[in-house]
C-alpha cells in the first residue's frame, strides 16, 4: 500500500494487509483525524506556549503538514500591533477539507491583555493585509484560541482592542506644524 510500516504502526493500521479496515479504501489512501503541534520555544514571546494543527489526511500529519514559528523571521507578521505570542506560517502538501488551528496561551503571561480581548488572526498574501477572524472560538477555560479553516497561511494571536485602536487613529503625516502652509509628498524611485 505504499505506506511505511512503521508509519502504519503509528495509525493504528495494520501493515499487513492493504485495507485494514475492509471498507474499500485503501490504507495509503485512508484520511484519518489526525494533530501536529509545534511547542514554542522563545523567551521574548512565551504567552503562546503551543500551536496545533488538526485535520484528517492520508498517511502520517508530520510528513505533510508544517508549523513554524516566524517570530524574527517574518518581519512583517512580528511586528504587527498588538501581537500576543509568535506568528506561524502553516503549510501542507496534503488534501484536506478543513482543519481546526489552535493556540494555546498562558494566561499569567498575557500582562496587560485581556483574555477576552484575543482574537486570531491570518495573512491574506492575495491581498496583502491581514484578516481578523471574528469567528474564531475562545475558550477561556483552556486558554485556548482556534479556528477552523480550509486553507493554511501564517496566522496570530493579537489583543483585538489593540490592532482595532490602531486602525481608528488618523495618521498626520504633515507633523503639526500650525505655520507651514503648503506640503510637499516627495517620491524617490530608483529604476
Amino acid at each position: 500500500d505504499t505506506i511505511n510500516d512503521n508509519d502504519e504502526l503509528k495509525l493504528g493500521l495494520n501493515p499487513l494487509t492493504k485495507d485494514t479496515d475492509n471498507n474499500g479504501i485503501p490504507d495509503n489512501e485512508e484520511l484519518i483525524e489526525q494533530t501536529l503541534t509545534l511547542y514554542i520555544d522563545n523567551e521574548a514571546q512565551k504567552a503562546v506556549t503551543d500551536v496545533s494543527v488538526k485535520l484528517s489526511c492520508a498517511g502520517i500529519i508530520d510528513n505533510s503538514v508544517t508549523i513554524e514559528d516566524m517570530y524574527n523571521k517574518d518581519v512583517l507578521s512580528s511586528g504587527v500591533v498588538g501581537l500576543v505570542g509568535v506568528p506561524v506560517e502553516i503549510n501542507s502538501t496534503a488534501q484536506f477539507d478543513y482543519a481546526e488551528i489552535t493556540f494555546a496561551y498562558d494566561e499569567a503571561l498575557l500582562g496587560d491583555t485581556s483574555e477576552s480581548d484575543l482574537a486570531m488572526m491570518w495573512y491574506d498574501e492575495a491581498n496583502n493585509k491581514y484578516v481578523l477572524l471574528e469567528d474564531c472560538v475562545l475558550d477561556t477555560d483552556n486558554n485556548t484560541v482556534s479556528y477552523t479553516t480550509t486553507h493554511f497561511s501564517t496566522y496570530l494571536i493579537v489583543d483585538r482592542n489593540i490592532w482595532l485602536d490602531a486602525w481608528r487613529q488618523k495618521i498626520d503625516y504633515n507633523g503639526e506644524d500650525a505655520d507651514i502652509e503648503c506640503f510637499y509628498d516627495i517620491a524617490f524611485v530608483v529604476d
